[in-house]
């Protein structure tokens, strides 16, 4: 067989499988764009219907459904942390409380421990205040440790450790919207919070 004839062969073989690639790939976006999103019902489950019971920070017992408002932030921290949760977790939950008082939004924000074993409701209670976010709508919450990687692996935040008296993390937080059924994420690469609220 010659040069040309091998030639020929493989641009038609080549050619066509890129044609069934493309095929393939159109097929999975058509897929996706039809593809329905979640009921409301079961947005509402995903994030908010777990059994668990947590303990706030005056001491009262909790589900997660009793915080289901339109609006809803969902985040974890512990209160010995020096870094990731001062400087950046709540420094953006203070500024999105902020901007969302500008457009006139309430929302519910849930702030789960990372340290179920130290962070106690006393203890939460006088971390919410140190912070100046002493407000009804601001929820801190205890549970046990098992129930803390529960809730982890919710948020994709189930790969922390601990290392002596520091607990390495990630900074997630998690924005609800329950009319839309819509979440978005501040994470490391997505911190903009005029952008979250768009």
């Amino acid at each position: 067989m010659n040069r040309i004839v091998i030639r020929a062969i493989t641009f038609v073989t080549l050619s066509w499988a890129a044609l069934l690639s493309n095929r393939a790939h159109a097929e999975n976006m058509a897929a996706l764009q039809t593809m329905p999103g979640p009921t409301k019902s079961e947005f509402e489950t995903r994030w908010l219907g777990d059994e668990i019971t947590w303990t706030d920070e005056t001491g009262h017992p909790h589900k997660l459904a009793d915080f289901k408002s339109s609006l809803v932030v969902l985040t974890m921290i512990y209160t010995e942390c020096k870094k990731t949760c001062p400087m950046v977790t709540t420094a953006k939950l203070k500024e999105l409380q902020a901007a969302l008082d500008t457009q006139n939004k309430s929302a519910q924000f849930v702030v789960v421990t990372l340290d179920p074993e130290n962070d106690t409701p006393e203890v939460l209670a006088q971390f919410k205040k140190k912070i100046g976010m002493d407000r009804d709508n601001w929820h801190f919450l205890r549970g046990t440790t098992k129930e803390t990687h529960q809730f982890a692996r919710k948020l994709d935040l189930d790969d922390y450790w601990k290392m002596d008296e520091h607990i390495l993390h990630k900074f997630k937080i998690i924005y609800l919207d329950f009319q839309t059924s819509h979440r978005r994420t501040l994470d490391w690469d997505h911190r903009d919070i005029a952008k979250l609220l768009e």
